[in-house]
Formats: structure tokens, C-alpha cells, sequence
């Protein structure tokens, strides 16, 4: 696990709390899911595909959102998103269950 964490995801020591379970949620799953909803936003608007909620390996995007995946973890950018996502992730749910209720509940909101 310290292998994955520090040599490849360049995560800093001082993320790491030592506990498997929190370490494997906050510094792993967590930012891998962030940075892969990201990245499938991003190649939907470069390939101008119909946006869809999973990684479809038949179209071009789903390639391109692993591939910028693939970057960003070879770039060494991961570790930054990891601390970002792992101490605003209070932040980011509270957002996003507001925009959610806003564009789901408002009449005529973002175009709904």
C-alpha cells in the first residue's frame, strides 16, 4: 500500500494516517472517483458525444477520460487532488446536493 501511495499516486506522507480502511477510502477512492467523473465531463466536451453517467468503452470518450486519468497520475498531479478531495470533501457534497435541489425542485431552473 506505501508503494501505490507514495512511488506511484505521489501522495504525501503526511495524508497518510496509517489506518488501511481510511487511508484506502480518503487517498484512493475518493479522488480516483473525483478525477474520473472529471475527466469523462471533459472528453464528452472534447468529442461532443451524448452525455452519459458511466465509462462506456465503446465511444471515444470513455478512452480518453482513463487516458487523462493515466496523466494525471503519471504527471504527479494525483497527490494534490488527493489532499484537495480528501479535506473539502464536506465542502463538495454539501455543493453538490445543493445544485441539486436547486435544479431539481426550482421551476424552470438551469433549464429544467
Amino acid at each position: 500500500m506505501e508503494m501505490i501511495l507514495f512511488d506511484i499516486l505521489r501522495v504525501q506522507p503526511s495524508q497518510v494516517t496509517g489506518v488501511f480502511l481510511t487511508d484506502l477510502v480518503n487517498l484512493i477512492l475518493l479522488p480516483s472517483l473525483f478525477i474520473l467523473l472529471f475527466t469523462k465531463k471533459v472528453a464528452d466536451g472534447i468529442t461532443h458525444e451524448p452525455q452519459s453517467s458511466t465509462l462506456n468503452f465503446k465511444s471515444y470518450s470513455g478512452v480518453i477520460a482513463v487516458a487523462l486519468y493515466l496523466v494525471i497520475i503519471t504527471q504527479g498531479w494525483y497527490g494534490s487532488i488527493a489532499m484537495f478531495v480528501s479535506n473539502y470533501i464536506i465542502i463538495l457534497l454539501a455543493v453538490a446536493a445543493v445544485l441539486f435541489f436547486w435544479t431539481r425542485f426550482r421551476h424552470g431552473g438551469f433549464g429544467i
